[in-house]
């Protein structure tokens, strides 16, 4: 929200704030449901200046793939509010303010011993939906809704923290090797 001033109470206080409206959202319809984009020019990635409104744009552009590998996974938040460059953080538990139509999945966590409603990408909504939260890496699960026990893809992520390259590009070939044979 953006603050403007409106005046003084009187000398002795502080300026008094009064909230200005909000940018208008951009409203985007998709198979007869409207998704808002708040903040839809605000900037996720510096350069070259991709704001919100780009992303989702770019998501429904990429939707049927993404959704092909996405849908029917629980999905652990990675959110940016204000941007790729800004603070981030997780998310498992999906917000309080989740429309109906969006699938969650209460799922059994034993790390956290409590159960942890996930929310689930099943559509290009739900995509727009992430989009808005500020969710910007689509951080899925390896297995399914349907069978949680069987996962059927892995990540393996080649962090090089501070490892020369040459050490992670030469990790990646030998473990393409073992996943040939």
């Amino acid at each position: 929200r953006m603050w403007i001033w409106s005046g003084t109470c009187c000398e002795r206080h502080a300026p008094i704030c009064a909230v200005a409206k909000k940018p208008a959202a951009e409203v985007l319809s998709v198979a007869g449901r409207e998704v808002a984009i708040s903040s839809p020019g605000k900037i996720l990635f510096p350069s070259p200046k991709y704001t919100k409104l780009d992303l989702a744009r770019y998501y429904v552009a990429v939707a049927e793939g993404a959704l092909r590998g996405a849908g029917g996974r629980p999905n652990m938040l990675v959110r940016y509010p204000d941007g790729i460059e800004g603070k981030s953080f997780y998310q498992k538990n999906a917000p309080g303010f989740v429309p109906e139509w969006i699938r969650t999945e209460r799922i059994w966590s034993e790390h956290a011993e409590k159960e942890i409603d996930y929310l689930v990408c099943d559509n290009l909504e739900t995509l727009l939906f992430l989009v808005n939260l500020g969710t910007i890496p689509l951080h899925i699960w390896s297995s399914r809704v349907a069978t949680l026990e069987r996962p059927d893809w892995c990540i393996l992520d080649l962090d090089p923290k501070g490892a020369p390259f040459a050490h992670v590009v030469e990790l990646a070939l030998a473990i393409r090797t073992l996943c040939d044979e």
